[in-house]
């Protein structure tokens, strides 16, 4: 403790400085945004398209479409206690504060990409006109927020197997978004 002040001042030194109120302009947003209606899409959550892809991963466990969020049963929180095991983050299951906190993140319902294209007529018939998707990126959590490639769709979204296109390039589409339009997914 007797260095204390000193390593206080040390970081004073070396700490970056607060940043400052500026009245500098923000950039516009992009022509394109502009009175966009946004739908944030989590494909793991929005519609199951293809049962096949569903997520296999150590301790997932699959509840009903329609089961009550906040319930747990001892199969899930046997299953979480599996998956947090496999994952080596027991911490997470017995740090958490309730139930429900335990199982959460092992919970997968298996939407995926799929299930998105196959409801975005339904997403433009409410006025959505721009899709803001969560990652989608490989990642063993539900939310593919701490991705671990890049490179490669997270296989409970997309297809098992060999990459194969998903879509033909439409000759009619070009980078210029005011001739985007609708089509068949």
């Amino acid at each position: 403790m007797r260095h204390a002040p000193a390593l206080t001042t040390l970081l004073a030194l070396v700490a970056p400085a607060p940043a400052q109120p500026t009245d500098a302009a923000l950039p516009p947003p992009p022509e394109w945004a502009q009175g966009a209606v946004w739908y944030q899409v989590f494909p793991e959550r929005f519609a199951n398209g293809n049962p096949a892809n569903d997520p296999s991963t150590p301790g997932a466990f699959t509840p009903a479409w329609t089961s009550d969020f906040y319930s747990t049963t001892p199969l899930e929180t046997e299953s979480a206690w599996a998956g947090a095991a496999a994952w080596n983050r027991e911490h997470r299951v017995l740090s958490a504060r309730s139930p429900i906190a335990r199982v959460i993140p092992f919970r997968r319902y298996g939407g995926d990409l799929q299930g998105v294209a196959a409801r975005l007529d339904h997403l433009q018939a409410l006025g959505v006109t721009a899709i803001y998707l969560c990652p989608v990126f490989q990642a063993r959590s539900e939310h593919k927020y701490e991705t671990s490639d890049h490179r490669h769709i997270d296989e409970s979204l997309g297809n098992r197997g060999p990459a194969r296109p998903v879509w033909s390039p439409d000759p009619l589409e070009t980078a210029d978004p005011a001739t985007w339009r609708w089509t068949e997914a």
